[in-house]
């Protein structure tokens, strides 16, 4: 039960190191997570 456990909380931290941060109301974009905010946005407004 334990190792299930810590196999489910493995998996729900990789899910969500892929996840773009927030900081102040704004995301945090990175190579790792831009498309998927592209895909997840219809409208974003960025700043290289």
């Amino acid at each position: 039960m334990l190792r299930r456990a810590l196999l489910c909380l493995a998996v729900a931290a990789l899910v969500r190191a892929d996840a773009p941060e927030e900081e102040d109301h704004v995301l945090v974009l990175r190579k790792s997570n831009f498309a998927e905010a592209l895909a997840a946005h219809k409208y974003l407004l960025v700043e290289f």
